[in-house]
């Protein structure tokens, strides 16, 4: 059984003091249930310090997820007005055709109109 102080000690210890400890092996300053309570405490903090990374990962993960799905929303948004604007822009073309047909009626009729009036009064003069 190792004091208290012992284990303060051992737990004060920083992650690469505990790498290091536990590297030297045998010529470590920790020896026995010393040396077995700094392995399980520098196993349990990289263990913490892994769920802590994988947490953090997960809820950049998340943060990511939602920022693509309202992208996506937004894109889908904007695909729905450009889809609309492109049936506007389709009703104007045709809108412009039967203009133009109809200005090149209109012209045809004036063209006859004034030869019928030319023939008219050459008929009556």
């Amino acid at each position: 059984m190792i004091s208290d102080e012992k284990k303060a000690r051992i737990e004060a210890l920083s992650p690469e003091e505990m790498l290091r400890e536990i590297n030297l092996g045998r010529k470590s300053r920790f020896h026995g249930e010393s040396f077995d309570h700094l392995k399980t405490c520098y196993q349990l903090r990289e263990q913490a310090e892994e769920e802590s990374r994988l947490s953090r990962q997960e809820n950049r993960d998340l943060e990511s997820l939602t920022v693509d799905r309202e992208a996506n929303a937004i894109a889908t948004k904007a695909l729905s007005r450009a889809d609309a604007a492109n049936d506007i822009a389709k009703d104007a073309l045709r809108i412009a055709r039967h203009e133009r047909i109809t200005t090149i009626i209109a012209a045809i009729a004036a063209i006859v109109a004034a030869i019928a009036a030319i023939i008219s009064a050459v008929n009556s003069g």
